[in-house]
């Protein structure tokens, strides 16, 4: 697996955890409960940061899911319509 193909992983995973979190109805700060800082959750979900080895589980935790349920997902799966996106913004010139 390229590096290249690391970070789509890595960015995929945080997609997945954080629509299942979503359908859950948790919140990030609820990730304290399992160990997890709320800004670190942010960064995991945003597909910046995840130290599989002491998240995975937790999350798995946190979410009620196994483990596999998180990491089990084909390459080129693209995992949410739920994760929301700012709209473009149009750049007019100042007079």
């Amino acid at each position: 697996m390229t590096r290249k193909d690391q970070m789509r992983w890595v960015k995929i995973f945080g997609r997945r955890a954080r629509r299942i979190r979503i359908e859950k109805g948790l919140k990030r700060k609820d990730a304290e409960a399992v160990g997890i800082d709320p800004s670190n959750l942010d960064k995991i979900e945003k597909g910046k940061r995840v130290h599989l080895v002491t998240v995975i589980p937790k999350l798995s935790k946190l979410l009620g899911v196994h483990q596999s349920e998180l990491i089990d997902f084909p390459f080129d799966y693209d995992p949410d319509p739920v994760v929301s996106r700012k709209p473009d913004r149009k750049r007019t010139k100042s007079k």
